[in-house]
């Protein structure tokens, strides 16, 4: 990659997304990657440093505390390049949400529903399938109209492990939504039909509501979309990421202290 270049990031509760995009010319996606926070060290950025980084956007709803490591390990590689945070406000990129309090809106969520409305000038459902499962409808003037969050697979599954610790939940992601035939297919297999009925729920309510088009993006998307047995959306990887760049006139300077100190 020659040329100046953008690190776009998205750090998510279990995962942190990344892409490097040209500046000016070449806008295009050139490299990208997917990290989990489990796997960050101080050198998972190291390729940094044989780019011209001019730009750091990025968006977070880790910890504050987590967040700042990244961001360190980030510019120890990066150095000198401007960084902005975006940030959840009453209305960005011409999109106006609909919580009272905007600061408790999940800057993913305000990015995702950015890039969707965007994408379609029109009313649109965005589904992300992460840890949680969220849900945001946004009419076609660019009124968010509300949403739902659900807990996801995992956090189903590690909610029966704690409650009832003699049943047996199996591990992965399965489709199967048949009467289980042993304790660990039952659990599994009524998880997947819980779900289920949310996003049929949720079809019906896009219909009601003439929702043109429908997105689900996270990791679990595919998965996610594969129980309903038929198309529902289409699924946007990069979600978040797009409704990033096109809030960066709302993002905001993030200066890191310890930027300039040496990663060990």
């Amino acid at each position: 990659m020659s040329g100046q270049v953008r690190l776009e990031v998205d750090a998510g509760n279990s995962r942190i997304k990344w892409r490097l995009a040209g500046v000016g010319q070449n806008e295009s996606a050139e490299a990208r990657g997917v990290i989990g926070w489990d796997e960050l060290g101080s050198t998972s950025f190291e390729f940094l440093a044989e780019r011209q980084v001019e730009k750091v956007l990025f968006a977070s709803v880790s910890e504050p505390a987590n967040t700042r490591v990244l961001l360190s390990y980030i510019l120890c590689y990066a150095q000198g390049a401007c960084c902005r945070q975006a940030v959840s406000k009453p209305e960005l990129a011409g999109l106006r949400f609909a919580y009272r309090l905007s600061h408790k809106l999940g800057v993913d969520r305000c990015l995702a529903m950015v890039a969707a409305w965007h994408k379609v000038q029109g009313a649109v459902l965005v589904i992300d399938a992460g840890s949680a499962i969220t849900a945001d409808f946004v009419d076609a003037r660019g009124d968010h109209q509300g949403g739902y969050i659900f807990p996801g697979i995992r956090l189903l599954k590690s909610s029966l492990l704690q409650g009832t610790a003699s049943v047996p939940v199996a591990e992965g992601l399965k489709t199967d939504m048949s009467p289980g035939r042993d304790t660990e297919d039952c659990v599994d297999h009524a998880l997947n039909l819980m779900l289920q009925g949310v996003l049929k729920s949720l079809y019906d309510m896009s219909k009601h509501k003439e929702v043109e088009r429908i997105f689900v993006t996270g990791g679990n998307a595919r998965w996610l979309l594969s129980l309903l047995g038929r198309p529902m959306g289409e699924v946007v990887p990069d979600l978040v990421l797009d409704g990033l760049l096109l809030s960066e006139s709302d993002c905001e300077d993030f200066v890191l202290q310890e930027a300039g100190a040496s990663v060990s």
